[in-house]
């Protein structure tokens, strides 16, 4: 075998050895993540849940602190998937999208968010699951193209949409997403 070979076949494998290294810790970090959440989830697990009118105003702030921090929980570790890296990346050139890439992205949303969407639909029954996607989304700072993109509307819909969820939503949920 000859120099210029072995030196090739050591640098593929010193790359293969260095992604898969930096594969096993980003795994690591989301079963990490996974695990805090689960844990804040035990640790709020006495907590009834009700539908917002019914709650006292003290639950209802202690209802916002607690889904603000879910909320950056499962944002975490949306970001630690390859979707979430693609919209990072999206968010600077958003014509590079196909619909599968959009679709994988939100369908990502909605199994990094599965804890907070299943609270905010306690909450509140009467938001469609599409809305709470949108609210998600924009909290993300998701590009309006991938949200209309996604929902196939036109992005002056989502200014309307927007105005919806501030009618449907208390002023405290609401400023937590947009």
């Amino acid at each position: 075998m000859s120099l210029p070979s072995l030196l090739a076949i050591l640098a593929i494998l010193g790359c293969i050895l260095l992604f898969s290294r930096r594969d096993r810790k980003r795994k690591a970090h989301y079963i990490k993540l996974q695990n805090d959440l689960r844990k804040f989830n035990l640790e709020t697990l006495d907590d009834v849940a009700i539908a917002w009118e019914e709650l006292s105003d003290d639950a209802k702030e202690l209802m916002v602190v607690r889904l603000k921090k879910k909320m950056e929980m499962c944002r975490e570790i949306l970001l630690s998937t390859h979707e979430g890296n693609y919209l990072l990346k999206s968010s600077a050139n958003p014509d590079v999208l196909s619909k599968e890439k959009a679709d994988g992205i939100v369908s990502a949303i909605e199994n990094s968010f599965v804890d907070v969407l299943k609270d905010l639909k306690v909450c509140f029954p009467k938001v469609k699951n599409s809305d709470w996607l949108f609210c998600l989304a924009e909290y993300l700072k998701c590009p309006r193209d991938i949200i209309a993109f996604h929902f196939n509307i036109k992005t002056d819909s989502l200014r309307m949409r927007k105005m919806r969820m501030e009618a449907t939503l208390p002023g405290q949920i609401f400023q937590i997403f947009f």
